[in-house]
């Protein structure tokens, strides 16, 4: 007995200076900078570490939570602490394997991934230039813009998943992600507390002569970005999705019909509704949606998860009062 006890002291050391830390705050790795403390938080830098951690996670805390955190772009933390376990991955392998397929882990930015391509001439990228947040992000929440989204371009995605009692790796294709409009598999079974985690993602790019024009397309969009949406402030991105056409009414559809647009399905902004309900610039607290952007909530600096949790609310009101049209919260508030 005491021989066992020794051993798992020294391996819970041993994951301890491989990146397993006690009683972390939440706030630094959170692009809004508002969060409470994870019990345990884990930088998973290598495959076989992490696999090794859970694999003692769920021996001793099988009930707890698991949180998988790529830049957090777009995760609002609402409590002051977190009972469980936050992985934050780390994993940055990126490799060309020729024709047109890029392998990416999941922790390389989806910044470095678009430059990465553009160096070896793939185009397939440049709508996603300024996007902000890691590949394996961009796949959890089939994220998207311009009319583009990121399953447009997964050939695969390299999977550590729990059958049975035992871990494995797999690979994933683009079908079996399952994804929907800002949604995935990953994002669905997170929220089921089921462990599928993307490890990796395989990626199909077009190989081309001149890379130039799609160079252009993506400074394009980079300027674009910096004129239209608040870079200045702390924040989440997007906080709603865009509303499809057919949860619209026929009156607003008729009514806005010059602000629809191709997302990658026919939408109508999120932010027309909320300009049109008097919610751009309204405060609670420190938190405010944006004067430039109304769909975007802005850290003024000392904002609380409260405060956003309140204009979030207050949105949805509004917006229902106005226009009948429930909205749907497209950052992840956990």
């Amino acid at each position: 007995m005491v021989k066992k006890e020794v051993k798992s002291k020294n391996f819970f050391s041993a994951l301890i200076s491989g990146g397993l830390k006690r009683n972390v705050s939440l706030k630094n790795y959170s692009h809004l900078k508002i969060g409470g403390r994870a019990s345990y938080f884990f930088k998973a830098s290598k495959i076989g570490d992490l696999i090794l951690t859970l694999t003692w996670w769920l021996n001793s805390f099988p009930q707890k939570p698991i949180f998988v955190l790529g830049e957090g772009t777009n995760v609002l933390f609402k409590g002051d602490f977190f009972d469980g376990l936050v992985i934050k991955m780390d994993l940055k392998k990126l490799d060309y394997l020729g024709k047109g397929l890029v392998f990416a882990e999941a922790g390389v930015s989806m910044r470095k991934l678009v430059n990465f391509c553009f160096q070896k001439k793939l185009a397939g990228l440049e709508w996603a230039a300024g996007l902000p947040g890691t590949v394996g992000g961009a796949v959890y929440g089939n994220a998207g813009c311009f009319g583009r989204e990121i399953r447009d371009v997964v050939e695969g995605v390299l999977t550590l998943e729990r059958r049975g009692k035992e871990l494995s790796l797999s690979l994933r294709k683009n079908k079996e992600c399952l994804f929907k409009y800002r949604s995935s598999i990953f994002k669905k079974n997170q929220k089921k507390g089921e462990l599928l985690l993307i490890v990796g993602v395989l990626l199909k790019l077009q190989p081309v002569k001149d890379i130039k024009p799609f160079r252009e397309k993506a400074s394009f969009i980079l300027r674009y970005r910096r004129q239209k949406h608040p870079l200045d402030f702390p924040t989440l991105g997007s906080t709603f999705k865009n509303i499809s056409l057919s949860r619209l009414p026929s009156s607003l559809r008729n009514k806005f019909q010059e602000k629809i647009k191709n997302d990658p399905f026919l939408v109508l902004p999120v932010a027309v509704l909320l300009e049109k309900a008097g919610l751009k610039g309204k405060k609670k607290g420190g938190a405010q949606f944006s004067l430039k952007h109304p769909n975007f909530i802005v850290n003024l600096g000392k904002a609380t998860a409260k405060d956003v949790l309140q204009l979030i609310a207050l949105a949805k009101k509004k917006v229902w009062k106005k226009f009948q049209v429930k909205i749907e919260e497209e950052i992840e508030i956990v």
